[in-house]
């Protein structure tokens, strides 16, 4: 057997942006180093509508954890990275008094205002196979994927890359962890906060996740020289070879 799981992900490129945000998760910590996510450039060419690149993040534990639930959130900020919102969850304490490692969430999806729209990064947490701090319940940051889209969805929706971006990350949830529609969260229903946002149609989303709807993109070959809009992640069992390596096990596309 492998000595690690990667996870593989088809990054479908988006336009680059930046700026800062704080989140809503709560609750808990677990153990582990930050990583920081970083920016990647790739060229573009017209060749084709459905180019891609991959992306591969190891997970240094084995094996993957056996997650039970997804939980969603939104930030209520209207602009949000990896490295911003790190920064300010580091200021914050858990029940001993204990600061926080860094970002509670295992990953962020970016709405264009410091991250590129629909954009998906994976934080230290998920690349470390270790518990969130976001949900406020402690069986649900032990086995529970925090997944926090940037927006105050209080005031307005999500972005259309960034629904997209979250159902293709579900589905390949679903699939790898045979996650049902009562395993598919809000922050809402776990503790009394308006977390992901009024506006933000989750109902509707699990609906078409659990549906049997596939809305991943049929790309599963790596073209060559160009770049798509969306992304397909994909999980796979066993070390990357080297052309797939990377030197940081986060990224921002």
């Amino acid at each position: 057997m492998s000595d690690r799981f990667s996870f593989r992900a088809v990054l479908l490129l988006l336009c680059l942006n930046g700026v800062a945000a704080s989140g809503c998760a709560d609750g808990g910590e677990g153990t582990g180093t930050v990583r920081r996510a970083t920016s990647e450039e790739s060229a573009s060419t017209a060749v084709g509508s459905r180019p891609a690149i991959e992306l591969v993040v190891h997970t240094k534990k084995e094996p993957i954890l056996p997650w039970k639930f997804v939980v969603r959130h939104h930030t209520a900020t209207e602009s949000g990275s990896v490295e911003s919102i790190d920064a300010a969850h580091k200021q914050r304490l858990d029940v001993s008094g204990r600061p926080w490692k860094g970002i509670g969430y295992h990953f962020l999806i970016g709405n264009g205002n410091g991250m590129p729209d629909g954009s998906v990064a994976s934080t230290f947490r998920w690349n470390e196979q270790i518990a969130g701090a976001h949900a406020g319940a402690a069986d649900y940051n032990q086995w529970g994927v925090g997944i926090c889209l940037v927006g105050n969805f209080e005031e307005h929706r999500p972005t259309p890359k960034q629904i997209a971006a979250l159902e293709r990350l579900l589905t390949e949830l679903r699939d790898e962890f045979g996650l049902g529609k009562d395993q598919i969260l809000r922050h809402g229903d776990l503790k009394a906060t308006a977390c992901p946002g009024r506006l933000f149609e989750v109902e509707r989303v699990t609906n078409r996740i659990m549906d049997g709807k596939d809305v991943r993109t049929a790309v599963r070959e790596r073209p060559r020289d160009v770049v798509e809009t969306g992304y397909t992640l994909k999980f796979m069992e066993g070390a990357a070879d080297e052309s797939s390596k990377r030197t940081s096990p986060a990224r921002i596309f």
